[in-house]
């Protein structure tokens, strides 16, 4: 289906012929020049690839350090990019989160932050800017808090989101509906005349998990039917913390039948940590051969070398770190630290690791920048191209802050987070979380503890109060009260099926 601004034939015609001409006046510059900078935007016109995969925990690439081999095309992608060490994203779940990405605005500010709300029409998303800018637009979403469902179908002249899963036929099943097939069917005949932007946000490795990828060992009937029972289970398991969390909060019991099948369920999955953790690394491969399927069809049509490729993830994913799973519940680095690579061709072709904190607000001011195109009014984040190259100077004591603002969306951990508010602020070595209700902060040294396991705060308290205090100065700069409000629905059964089938 077609939404969005449909290009004009005009507007193509002149852009096609304003290359054509910049071609021939300055020897066809189709890249930076020799310093790494981007030359004039008018002569150097990039494709642009923004590739979203939900629910990916940096840690479990190895390029961040993992070794079980589950990513060997971003590995390989990371050798000729600008690998970010240390990105946040801005809340622990896909709605705020890609809201944030695609508007370059933190929850405190767009408060899309719950189902039902929308980025209204006012705010400017990154596509709509290209699209302003002359770029062809297209977004072939698979999670529609990333797309419609969260006001985000904005700005593209095709978009694709599948059928919901309670009406989608067995036709739609063989067109492959639910995979990224409609991208290829649709790319493998698209015209490349303007410089391209797209959007892609696949689904996997988001719950239930596979564990599978194409060339996978074949899974045995009881290997299959194994994987189906931690899914199921995790589920439960999840939903019961859920309950048990409200019941807390309401000052009622837990019932003693599902506080029983909690305690039974914890430590069934205590002891199955390895065998979801190994479905979830299938699922990552999946994805990963995905992204390859991807760059192959760009090098075929014979754009990669034009083309800024840029991956990332809206989240990560809990596998009991801090006592819970999947994701929402806090904004520990589990859930919140994901990877970001950026590819720009002639820039950073021998790799490039930024170890300085960035968040991804910075996105879509880094394409922009990229591209000669202004940024929105209203884009908070900053330009990463600085750190790109390398530039001296471009460094500093910079920030990172992340927010979960959920209520009632809670966890054993997350029992005492009153209405579901939490911010946390990376600043150098140390992580600080701000916990609202109990106006309470806890204090981390992620190079002595990465996996924020002692909280600092009592043998620091100077340290703890000074990023708390940072917290809320933040806050009250961030959250502008001129921001256009989200616009709110009821979210419809069919959104509330298709969210209860991801585990929410």
């Amino acid at each position: 289906m077609d939404q969005g601004r449909s290009p004009s034939a005009l507007r193509s015609g002149l852009w096609g012929l304003l290359l054509l001409l910049m071609a021939g006046c300055d020897g066809g510059s189709s890249g930076p020049t020799e310093d790494g900078a981007a030359p004039d935007a008018e002569a150097w016109r990039p494709h642009v690839v923004v590739y979203l995969v939900d629910t990916l925990r940096a840690d479990r690439l190895g390029c961040y350090g993992d070794d079980r081999g589950a990513s060997p095309v971003l590995d390989a992608l990371a050798r000729e990019s600008a690998r970010f060490e240390y990105a946040l994203s801005q809340a622990p779940w896909t709605l705020p989160s890609v809201v944030s990405l695609l508007t370059s605005s933190h929850p405190v500010s767009h408060e899309v932050t719950s189902v039902g709300r929308k980025a209204p029409a006012e705010v400017q998303t990154l596509a709509e800017q290209l699209d302003a800018a002359g770029y062809a637009t297209a977004g072939f979403i698979y999670n529609r808090l990333g797309g419609s469902d969260g006001g985000l179908d904005q700005g593209y002249d095709h978009l694709y989101e599948p059928p919901d899963i309670h009406t989608m036929t067995d036709a739609d099943r063989e067109r492959g509906a639910a995979t990224l097939r409609p991208f290829f069917d649709w790319f493998e005949r698209a015209p490349l005349d303007d410089p391209f932007f797209f959007y892609i946000h696949t689904l996997e490795p988001h719950w239930p998990y596979e564990g599978r990828w194409p060339g996978s060992p074949t899974l045995t009937a009881e290997q299959e039917e194994q994987g189906k029972r931690l899914n199921k289970m995790v589920g439960e398991h999840r939903g019961l913390m859920t309950k048990a969390a409200v019941a807390e909060r309401e000052g009622t019991p837990l019932a003693p039948a599902d506080a029983d099948k909690l305690a039974r369920l914890t430590a069934h999955l205590e002891g199955s940590l390895e065998n979801v953790d190994a479905l979830y690394a299938g699922d990552i491969r999946r994805a990963d051969g995905n992204i390859g399927r991807v760059i192959e069809a760009l090098k075929r049509r014979g754009v990669w070398d034009q083309t800024v490729f840029i991956v990332l993830a809206d989240h990560g994913e809990e596998f009991y770190d801090h006592g819970n799973w999947f994701h929402g519940q806090s904004v520990h680095d589990e859930l919140v630290r994901v990877p970001l690579i950026v590819r720009i061709p002639g820039v950073t072709d021998g790799g490039h690791v930024v170890t300085e904190p960035v968040q991804l607000v910075d996105v879509a001011p880094t394409v922009a920048d990229l591209l000669g195109v202004a940024p929105a009014d209203h884009w908070q984040g900053r330009s990463l191209l600085p750190l790109i190259r390398d530039e001296a100077g471009a460094g500093g004591d910079a920030t990172a802050f992340t927010m979960r603002v959920n209520a009632m969306r809670g966890a054993a951990n997350t029992r005492d987070a009153g209405e579901g508010r939490e911010t946390a602020v990376r600043r150098g070595r140390h992580k600080a979380i701000v916990n609202h209700h109990e106006r309470r902060v806890k204090l981390f040294d992620l190079a002595a503890d990465p996996a924020e396991r002692v909280d600092l705060a009592s043998e620091h308290p100077e340290l703890a109060k000074e990023l708390g205090d940072l917290v809320l100065k933040w806050l009250a700069a961030t959250g502008r009260r001129d921001f256009p409000k989200p616009f709110e629905i009821e979210p419809g059964q069919d959104v509330l099926d298709r969210l209860d089938e991801l585990g929410y």
